[in-house]
């Protein structure tokens, strides 16, 4: 957006829910998850300014993927899930193409 009286950009407030710090600590702690994935823009809520399930699970190296589509015939146990990410230089994240081998 354009604030026309200062010409200065910003962005607009983003409104969705993520994973909050406490649940974000007690999947960083459990050795049998390897990562996370969400249906929203980011693993942390909208309004978020410091991230903290970003640097909770990057801490502990497990890796977060946003914008997932439909999981709702993924069971709980039993599939195999494949997140290929874009080869991209010098960079932190990058789009992938995620794959669910049901059992």
């Amino acid at each position: 957006m354009i604030d026309t009286e200062s010409n200065e950009t910003s962005a607009p407030e983003l409104h969705f829910p993520g994973i909050g710090a406490e649940a974000a600590r007690l999947l960083a702690d459990d050795p049998a998850v390897v990562g996370v994935g969400i249906d929203t823009p980011s693993i942390d809520a909208g309004n978020s300014k410091t991230f903290p399930t970003h640097v909770t699970l990057f801490s502990a190296n497990k890796f977060g993927v946003e914008n997932v589509g439909d999981m709702s015939r993924v069971p709980a146990t039993g599939a195999t899930i494949l997140a290929l990410p874009m080869k991209i230089g010098g960079g932190s994240g990058g789009p992938c193409r995620v794959l669910v081998r049901l059992p």
